[in-house]
């Protein structure tokens, strides 16, 4: 019986000022079929309070459908969850080198 790889899809939200919510999502290669667990434990230790990240140092899209004000509103994402998909992928990454992005581009933030 062959294993099946499943994808690792990301949700990821924003809660701007008004406490309007936003949700995004992207779905990763998992060639190293990595369980949620273990993506979620290595993902949380390079977030900010193991749940926030600045999008644009993951390299991922901004989800703003409202204008955003610089002057009250904010650059954080907030991780929402993860689950396994077998539905195709949506960003080349694979989730190994989108969790390493995260840490590298957040540390600096911490």
């Amino acid at each position: 019986m062959q294993t099946t790889i499943k994808n690792i899809r990301f949700h990821y939200k924003y809660r701007d000022t008004a406490n309007y919510k936003e949700y995004g999502a992207l779905i990763f290669s998992n060639p190293d079929q990595l369980s949620i667990e273990t993506v979620l434990e290595k993902l949380k230790a390079g977030l900010i309070d193991q749940e926030y990240f600045i999008p644009s140092l993951c390299s991922i899209p901004l989800i703003h459908s409202f204008p955003f004000d610089p002057e009250l509103d904010h650059e954080w994402y907030a991780l929402d969850y993860l689950e396994e998909t077998e539905e195709a992928v949506t960003d080349s990454r694979d989730i190994g080198t989108f969790i390493q992005a995260c840490i590298d581009g957040n540390l600096h933030t911490q």
